[in-house]
């Protein structure tokens, strides 16, 4: 059970980064709420599909692994950087559909719950195990916004005391970039 938790908390590192810069950005406290029960629904049902599928298909994708897994990396960046394109266009636009995109993220970000339960195969029961990967993701996943709306508050307390004067934005995305690439090491 302890290294499945730990497998968990593994898993759902980059859900938990995304909602941190999710949550410096000034989504209602509702979205986010949704947007961290979609985080833990998607990684555990892709996590339950891929435990289900491991059983069956471990031979071949032992095979697929030493090829597929690098072409996979490649395609999952590549959606990653069309999907930030699109949601920040959206997003900046303040229209209704820019939040709308926000939950594509979950569904995007579980395809490596996907590919990691394959080797989950020995952990249990797979109904079980993508509970424990989902939930874990989902609290995780929350934590990350309200870690993310804190650190932008404490940006603009830091900034007033120090008295900095940016104009737009710049000074923010600096200072969370650097606080996400911390919390991510």
């Amino acid at each position: 059970m302890i290294s499945l938790t730990i497998a968990a908390l593994l898993l759902s590192i980059d859900s938990i980064l995304v909602s941190f810069a999710l949550g410096a950005c000034r989504i209602e406290r509702r979205q986010q709420d949704r947007l961290a029960a979609a985080f833990g629904v998607c990684d555990g049902a892709a996590s339950l599909f891929g435990l289900l599928l491991g059983v069956t298909l471990s031979s071949k994708l032992a095979v697929f692994g030493h090829w597929g897994g690098p072409a996979l990396l490649v395609a999952y960046a590549l959606g990653m950087l069309v999907l930030a394109r699109l949601g920040q266009a959206m997003a900046q636009s303040g229209s209704r559909r820019g939040i709308q995109m926000l939950y594509l993220l979950p569904m995007v970000m579980s395809l490596d719950n996907l590919a990691a339960s394959f080797a989950l195969v020995h952990a249990g029961s797979p109904l079980a195990c993508a509970i424990v990967i989902g939930s874990v993701s989902g609290l995780g996943s929350m934590c990350g916004f309200r870690a993310g709306e804190l650190a932008l508050t404490a940006i603009h307390r830091f900034r007033g005391a120090l008295q900095i004067h940016c104009e737009g934005r710049y000074f923010d995305v600096v200072v969370l970039l650097l606080a996400a690439v911390l919390l991510a090491i």
